[in-house]
């Protein structure tokens, strides 16, 4: 059973890594190409898989017309993929998605 506990927590503490790493270049990616993008607050975007506009809104951004402007953008960049679900659009962070749902 010892065993076991030690391979589920390698491989947890893999999958953060590669989560910090996907932070960094996203950051970097943001930083580098739209800096007008920078009052998102970063993290939100890794919090979930998918992020709706209105988890934006803050003191920084506020109102949801910015922040569909914000996210919008960061689809652009390649780094969400908008999708409509009922009414509203929603974006999903697919590399997250895949850190998330592969095995290695």
């Amino acid at each position: 059973m010892m065993e076991t506990v030690i391979q589920t927590s390698e491989y947890t503490v893999y999958k953060i890594n590669r989560i910090q790493t996907l932070i960094s270049k996203t950051e970097q990616i943001i930083y580098e190409r739209k800096p007008s993008v920078v009052k998102i607050d970063i993290p939100k975007l890794f919090e979930q898989p998918y992020i709706r506009p209105k988890n934006l809104v803050s003191d920084k951004i506020k109102s949801l017309n910015t922040a569909k402007k914000y996210l919008t953008e960061l689809e652009d960049l390649g780094l969400l993929t908008k999708s409509k679900l009922g009414k509203e659009y929603i974006w999903f962070n697919t590399a997250l998605m895949d850190i998330l749902s592969s095995e290695e």
